[in-house]
């Protein structure tokens, strides 16, 4: 427990710094300093892990994921998310809704999900997270006015509580990426129509498109791997946005025959931030059975390169969350050392994969996860921990233990907190996140990471401030002023967990 050494009625009369203490701790230096990150909306950040990812609904479960845009405190910024798009996956309070389309132009029915590795091109990919793909029946034909597919955001409010106000003037966009590849069987060419219907009433409908706000687009066909595509809603009367997919606008229907058109989440984010690279970016991935095994052997190099270019800013920061399910060469009564082997060859490969993009290497942040439904035993969540915390001091990395910050299984907290099977309710997920940002709302001022908040941290901060070093600047309006003093003052004087 962080304990509070300095009175905070002194900082005023501290116009200059003074020596810090020495050795900082550099695990708990990098928690401070991703908190802080996260506070002043600096972060675009990528969840690797299980329990993060799929949503399904409130009926069923809400990922984690969900529960940090749910609890995201009002005064930080927000720049956009990704947004369940799948089949059958409609997202914490059915905020999307989505429709499968012309099933009798369709092979098996329709539009399905796949995840993890699929073979659609004669290739075995893996693009992150879920997708959904059609293949058009051979000899059939598309409509050129009917409808394939569709997806609406449709209560985004249900997501984010502050959505109106985030979207209402601004320009939102809607990224999808597609699979590419350069085999004959995809469909390059297909056309994008805008929802035109985006009044909030209109409930769960996401059939009402504008014609003259259609777009044919041309994908590339000389590489396997993710491409995105744009649409653009400018001065949107409200966040209710959506897109249909249909065959192309040419009427030649021929060169569908037989094709499948494959596509991963979708993001929405609000463009004016995303061009000032201001305001936390949200993203979670997951793969196959959700271990760090399938996590290291799936995730494909390439396509994760392409993956981290979608966002709307550089991925800065990625969390490696996993230890909920674990295979039997990982843990059998006893952690294994290949667990934690594979633990840090998963967050290289997300280093390298922004190398490749030309980004600054991203932040690394390992994350004991909670222990959910208490089958699991906890012991196991000890013995990650430990060696979590012992690979971020190795590497330098921040680690987040909310396990420890729980102090026990959800189940055994509120039965309320849990959804289906070991993962969390909505008020499961809502409980984890609000302390989650509690906690990092207390840290963000221990600056040397010593586990204590006393004298040296305020002398860094002034030292920072007096500089007007971002580090100082704790709300993010890159303006140094009484704000940051006295957003320093408000959570110095919080004890941490």
């Amino acid at each position: 427990m962080l304990s509070i050494k300095f009175s905070v009625a002194l900082l005023p009369t501290l116009i200059m710094p003074t020596q810090v203490s020495s050795a900082p701790v550099q695990v708990e230096t990098q928690n401070s300093d991703f908190a802080r990150d996260v506070y002043a909306s600096r972060t675009s950040l990528l969840i690797i892990g299980d329990s993060t990812n799929n949503p399904r609904g409130a009926d069923a479960f809400v990922p984690y994921f969900e529960g940090f845009i749910l609890e995201l405190p009002e005064d930080i910024k927000l720049c956009g998310m990704r947004i369940s798009g799948s089949t059958g996956n409609t997202g914490v309070n059915r905020y999307t809704s989505f429709g499968g389309g012309q099933t009798s132009q369709l092979q098996d029915g329709g539009v399905k999900t796949a995840n993890p590795s699929i073979d659609p091109y004669g290739e075995t990919v893996a693009p992150p997270g879920p997708r959904n793909e059609f293949v058009i029946v051979e000899g059939g034909a598309l409509l050129n006015s009917g409808r394939v597919a569709s997806i609406g955001v449709t209560n985004l409010g249900g997501l984010y509580p502050y959505a109106s106000g985030w979207a209402y003037g601004s320009t939102l966009v809607l990224r999808t990426s597609f699979m590419t590849s350069e085999r004959g069987v995809m469909l390059n060419t297909f056309s994008l129509v805008k929802l035109s219907d985006h009044d909030e009433s209109a409930g769960s409908n996401v059939w009402l498109f504008d014609e003259e706000e259609s777009f044919d687009v041309q994908l590339s066909s000389t590489k396997t791997g993710l491409e995105q595509v744009d649409l653009e809603f400018p001065d949107v009367p409200s966040p209710r946005v959506g897109i249909l997919l249909r065959g192309d606008s040419d009427d030649n229907d021929e060169d569908e025959s037989g094709k499948d058109l494959t596509w991963c989440d979708h993001v929405l984010f609000n463009k004016d931030l995303a061009d000032e690279d201001r305001g936390l970016y949200f993203d979670s991935i997951s793969i196959g059975g959700f271990t760090a095994r399938d996590h290291t052997e799936n995730l494909d190099d390439v396509l994760l390169d392409d993956y981290l270019r979608q966002a709307p800013r550089d991925i800065n920061t990625v969390i490696v969350w996993l230890g909920q399910n674990a295979e039997l060469d990982e843990w059998n009564g006893e952690i294994h050392s290949v667990w934690t082997d594979r633990i840090e060859l998963l967050a290289d490969k997300a280093i390298a994969a922004a190398k490749v993009n030309g980004s600054a290497t991203p932040k690394i942040v390992l994350c004991t996860p909670p222990n959910a439904n208490g089958i699991y035993p906890s012991q196991r969540f000890t013995a990650m921990n430990s060696e979590l915390s012992g690979l971020a001091e190795k590497r330098g990395w921040a680690h987040l233990d909310l396990q420890t910050l729980i102090g026990q299984s959800l189940i055994s907290i509120d039965p309320d907190f849990i959804g289906t099977g070991p993962h969390p309710s909505e008020s499961g997920a809502r409980y984890v996140s609000d302390l989650f940002y509690q906690h990092l709302d207390c840290i963000r001022t221990d600056y040397n990471g010593d586990g204590s908040k006393d004298f040296f941290d305020v002398s860094i901060f002034l030292e920072h401030y007096l500089n007007q070093n971002e580090e100082a600047d704790l709300n993010g309006d890159r303006v140094f002023d009484f704000f940051d003093v006295s957003d320093f003052l408000t959570s110095f004087a919080q004890q941490c967990d």
